[in-house]
C-alpha cells in the first residue's frame, strides 16, 4: 500500500432547521454547500505532490437534541477536478490526480458541557 496526505481549505454557506417535539426534544437539519480550494496531495508512492482543481461539495445532518446532548446522523461529499501533471523521479515520468469524490458518512453523538 501507500499513503496519501491531503490538504484542503474549505468555504460554504448552509442553512440549519430545528422543529420542537413534545417533552423537550427537537429535530434538527443542517444543509450546507461547499467550495474547496488550495487542495494538495502529497503521494509517498510516487514522492509527489499534485494540487486537484478546486469544486463543490455539499454535507447534510439530522438528529435529536435534547437538553446538552444531541444524536445525529451525516453524509459529506466533496468533488475535486484532476490536477495538472508532476514529474515524479520515482516513475520517471508525470504523474496526475484524476477527478476524485470523498465521501464520508456517520454518527454522531455530542454532549455539550
Amino acid at each position: 500500500g501507500y499513503t496519501e496526505e491531503w490538504r484542503t481549505w474549505f468555504t460554504g454557506v448552509g442553512v440549519k432547521s430545528e422543529f420542537l417535539l413534545p417533552d423537550g426534544f427537537s429535530l434538527y437539519v443542517d444543509v450546507a454547500v461547499n467550495y474547496s480550494f488550495g487542495a494538495t496531495n502529497e503521494v509517498d508512492l510516487f514522492d509527489v505532490e499534485v494540487d486537484p482543481e478546486e469544486d463543490w461539495g455539499y454535507r447534510i445532518e439530522a438528529g435529536v437534541k435534547k437538553d446538552r446532548v444531541s444524536i445525529s446522523a451525516f453524509y459529506e461529499r466533496d468533488e475535486f477536478d484532476p490536477s495538472g501533471a508532476e514529474y515524479s523521479g520515482v516513475v520517471g515520468g508525470y504523474v496526475y490526480q484524476p477527478d476524485s469524490v470523498r465521501k464520508l458518512a456517520g454518527f454522531r453523538i455530542m454532549i455539550k458541557f
